[in-house]
């Protein structure tokens, strides 16, 4: 879906778009969702997810947007291998924290922290122990 006034340009660019569109994926985002934690969740930079989105800078949240990702960047967790012999610790979840701002804080991502903790969702409590990984 595309918003008539963004037609034109839509098609301006498309023509000149040498790469081939099926390298893009289409995410909905989640109420609450930050363009911050989507950003870390497929690592890249938020300002990379924002440009390619056309999303002002100003603008936090991504409630229920349709946002365009680069394929490279969708991780799949089971066949990326670049988590499976990394080093870790143990960190303990502090009340305020939440995946996108350990992640931040650790220099990871969220999309790592979730391999390594078998999580299916971004939701932690605190008091719980988490494996982060660290580089030798």
């Amino acid at each position: 879906m595309l918003p008539a006034k963004n037609i034109e340009k839509f098609h301006i660019n498309l023509k000149k778009f040498t790469d081939n569109l099926s390298n893009w994926k289409i995410y909905k985002s989640k109420n609450g969702e930050t363009f911050l934690s989507i950003a870390q969740k497929f690592g890249i930079s938020e300002a990379k997810l924002k440009k390619t989105n056309n999303i002002r800078t100003q603008q936090k949240t991504a409630s229920g947007q349709l946002l365009l990702i680069e394929q490279k960047h969708v991780i799949s967790l089971a066949t990326n291998k670049k988590y499976i012999h990394k080093k870790t610790y143990d960190y303990l979840v502090r009340p305020g924290d939440n995946l996108s701002k350990i992640a931040k804080q650790h220099n990871t991502t969220v999309t790592e922290i979730r391999y390594l903790n078998k999580l299916k969702n971004d939701i932690i409590k605190h008091g719980k122990k988490i494996k982060l990984p660290y580089e030798e």
